[in-house]
């Protein structure tokens, strides 16, 4: 048995260590996966988890109707309340808290990494001691999940249909992470997961909540520039007018102070840069493709970042050319193509204009981006190391 210590985990990394362990399974349950696309493969072991597929028959009207598309079976390997060693003490402990439960956490990770709308009812099924059938449940009272839908699909990607063996084995090195590491990985699932979700009803709200979940991951991993080098990203104005004033001396000191400021600009940066995943495999014509050169990168992702800042500490809210609907050409005689940039130089709506320097990209773009930088930086870390010990929190799921 592994010994618990006072750093808190999610259940999810701890169960899964449990079972890797080989702390025999208390009961087994299964609860329904929700989705508005058509399903495929079936993953009978992961870990301690089974995804079933349902056959859910696929709905005419694709990206619009959820489905319980799978059955995700799931054993818990908790320790019995009765033993001492795993009664936590009254003490604040939410480093791991994302507002969710044990499922939504599963959830939220195979939403990022098959890169589709999915989410978790409730249990509505136990296996206890020798009763192969199982027992129906409607205990949690969970409500399913609904999806609000408006106007025309911001991410098209979505609707397409997906297998599950084509991206859940990449969460099979879930239980070797360190602690900080499992937990920045489901924070930011859950952030880009909601973002995904409301994308078509409130795409601004998305555009947030995708720039959080990447910020989620910036705090493991660490990133480094000088003063100077973050005010030059966040403020480059300010920075040629003091170069360019009668005491360029003061930049450095200036930089100094303002470092705390500056730092989360630069970090969200270069952690965008670092892992950057390629353009998508079918482009539309170049007039309408979002330019991945690094150049245009760091300039893009600042801008972005200056966008979240003015939503969040001004409510001004991300410009509307980014919360449109991306348009459709064609790519040759057959292929859809989605356009990954605001249509022309510039635009005038709601007593507002906005010039297409100000909007470089679409939302659909950027959840390309943001998934496939977060999925990079999971690959990038060492899948064997100095574990942390289990964490200690609650002996039984809640």
């Amino acid at each position: 048995m592994t010994e618990p210590v006072s750093k808190t985990a999610s259940y999810t990394f701890t169960n899964w260590r449990r079972a890797k362990d080989d702390v025999p399974a208390q009961e087994i349950v299964e609860a329904t996966l929700f989705t508005d696309t058509w399903v495929t493969g079936e993953i009978p072991d992961l870990g301690p988890y089974s995804f079933i597929n349902t056959i859910a028959h696929a709905s005419d009207q694709p990206g619009r109707v959820l489905r319980p598309a799978v059955v995700m079976r799931m054993s818990h390997h908790y320790q019995p309340s009765a033993d001492p060693a795993y009664r936590t003490p009254m003490e604040n402990d939410f480093e791991h808290y994302h507002g969710g439960d044990y499922l939504d956490e599963m959830a939220a990770l195979a939403s990022l990494f098959l890169g589709r709308r999915l989410k978790a009812g409730g249990v509505n099924r136990e296996f206890r001691g020798e009763d192969r059938f199982g027992r129906p449940s409607q205990f949690s009272g969970k409500p399913d999940p609904h999806l609000m839908l408006e106007g025309r699909t911001q991410i098209p990607r979505l609707a397409l249909p997906v297998n599950l063996n084509a991206g859940l084995p990449a969460l099979s090195t879930f239980p070797d992470r360190t602690v900080e590491q499992t937990n920045a990985l489901i924070k930011a699932a859950r952030q880009y997961q909601q973002a995904v979700w409301i994308a078509d009803s409130d795409p601004s709200l998305a555009w947030l909540m995708l720039v959080s979940a990447i910020e989620t991951a910036v705090q493991e991993w660490s990133g480094k520039a000088t003063p100077v080098e973050q005010l030059e990203l966040a403020f480059p104005e300010l920075v040629k007018l003091i170069q360019e004033s009668s005491s360029p001396e003061l930049l450095e000191p200036m930089a100094d102070i303002l470092k705390q400021l500056t730092r989360s600009t630069k970090r969200f940066v270069d952690f965008m840069q670092s892992f950057p995943p390629p353009p998508p495999g079918t482009r539309p014509e170049e007039w309408m493709q979002f330019s991945y050169d690094p150049s245009n990168m760091k300039k893009v992702f600042s801008l972005i970042y200056g966008h979240r800042s003015m939503s969040l500490h001004r409510g001004t809210v991300f410009p509307l050319p980014m919360c449109e609907a991306p348009r459709f050409g064609r790519q040759g005689d057959e292929s859809v193509t989605v356009h990954e940039r605001p249509f022309g130089l510039a635009t005038t709506s709601r007593n507002a204009s906005w010039k297409i320097e100000k909007t470089p990209m679409l939302l659909n773009t950027f959840e390309h981006l943001v998934r496939g930088a977060l999925l990079n930086w999971w690959a990038s870390l060492d899948q064997v190391g100095d574990l942390d010990p289990l964490g200690c929190e609650p002996s039984q799921p809640n």
